[in-house]
C-alpha cells in the first residue's frame, strides 16, 4: 500500500443571524496530519478526500451541527510519505477504491 501524508487546515464557524451566514476566524484554525493508506496511486481522489472529511469530522460535517457550528476546511495539502519517515504519533486511516475509510490496524 502506498502513504499519503494528508494535512488540513480547518477551523470553527458558528452561525450569524445577521449576516445569514456561518462566520469564523481563521486565525483560530487547527493543522491536523494524518497517514491515509492507498490501494493505488499516491493522491487522493475527489471522492476519497470528501470520505476523509466524513470519517474526520462526520457524516453531516458540510451540513453543521445541532449546536450551530460547522468545520470549515481552509486548505488541504497531501504528499507521498518518504520511504524512512516516521510516521508513528500520527493517526493512520485505510481508504479503499470505493471510498471507504477505516482506521488502519
Amino acid at each position: 500500500m502506498n502513504h499519503v501524508v494528508l494535512t488540513i487546515d480547518d477551523t470553527m464557524a458558528f452561525w450569524d443571524d445577521t449576516v445569514e451566514d456561518y462566520v469564523f476566524d481563521p486565525t483560530h484554525a487547527h493543522r491536523r496530519a494524518l497517514v491515509v493508506q492507498l490501494a493505488a496511486g499516491t493522491t487522493l481522489a475527489p471522492a476519497q478526500l470528501e470520505a476523509i472529511f466524513r470519517y474526520w469530522y462526520g457524516d453531516t460535517w458540510a451540513l453543521g451541527n445541532d449546536d450551530g457550528s460547522k468545520y470549515v476546511v481552509l486548505g488541504v495539502t497531501q504528499r507521498p510519505a518518504a520511504a524512512d519517515e516516521a510516521l508513528d504519533g500520527l493517526p493512520h486511516v485505510v481508504i479503499d477504491a470505493d471510498a471507504t475509510v477505516r482506521p488502519a490496524r
